[in-house]
């Protein structure tokens, strides 16, 4: 939860920038660096991509207990 407040901070924060010009370091590798707009985007589908697996593992489980 601490997290998602964080990222709402960040975002908040990064609308008085670039976000095209705003450069960010990847974890991967110190030579690629991606523009903060696009490190958001990957930021926010990861995370709705957990999301969409807990909502799956949660459906699975509540079918399992009807059966």
């Amino acid at each position: 939860m601490a997290q998602q407040q964080d990222l709402i901070n960040v975002l908040k924060l990064a609308s008085r920038a670039d976000l095209t010009k705003t450069k960010t370091g990847i974890s991967i590798s110190k030579w690629i660096k991606l523009r903060v707009g696009d490190t958001f985007r990957v930021v926010i589908y990861h995370n709705q991509r957990h999301m969409a697996q807990a909502e799956k593992v949660l459906k699975e489980a509540g079918s399992m207990l009807s059966v």
